[in-house]
């Protein structure tokens, strides 16, 4: 995974304006890069200082995930969350991209911490986006022009015939 992680960083990183207009779906921009390194010596993929169309500055925090967690990832992203929030004193988007099924441990984006006192009482609730690449349509991703995203097509639903999608981008 490490390698996979790694350029997966380095490709989100290079072309973050891509990945940002794909996963929030308003106008924002991208203001710069914050260090990933957290307290606790935890280190999260990529956060980006965003400003939304309002004006209002956030935390953007970008997770790539190929394999299951060996911690949950609900309880991961919680953490970074509030870590984040701590470090920062700024509201926080996190989301995760899932590469494949394996990945998926079907939090379906949130923590839900009880009390196990009387009714299990919700005591927190925290949620996250996700975005599972072989529940895309890869050829709508690929219309949008993000070259940032195109390596992850093939992970993605393509019509067939798929080498007409990736030979598309490839030339791109």
């Amino acid at each position: 995974m490490a390698k996979v992680d790694d350029l997966l960083k380095k490709l989100a990183d290079r072309h973050i304006n891509d990945y940002v207009q794909w996963l929030i779906p308003e106008p924002v921009t991208v203001v710069r890069k914050l260090d990933s390194e957290l307290p606790a010596t935890r280190r999260v993929d990529l956060v980006y200082l965003i400003v939304n169309s309002r004006g209002e500055p956030f935390v953007f925090h970008l997770e790539f995930q190929q394999d299951r967690s060996e911690v949950p990832m609900n309880l991961r992203m919680l953490g970074y969350n509030v870590r984040l929030r701590e470090e920062h004193r700024l509201s926080t988007c996190g989301t995760v991209i899932y590469l494949k099924p394996v990945a998926d441990e079907g939090y379906n984006g949130q923590f839900v911490g009880k009390c196990p006192i009387g009714d299990d009482l919700d005591v927190l609730t925290f949620r996250y986006n996700e975005t599972k690449l072989w529940e895309l349509n890869g050829k709508a991703l690929l219309k949008r022009g993000w070259v940032g995203t195109y390596p992850l097509l093939s992970l993605t639903q393509l019509d067939e015939p798929i080498e007409d999608s990736l030979r598309q981008m490839v030339n791109e």
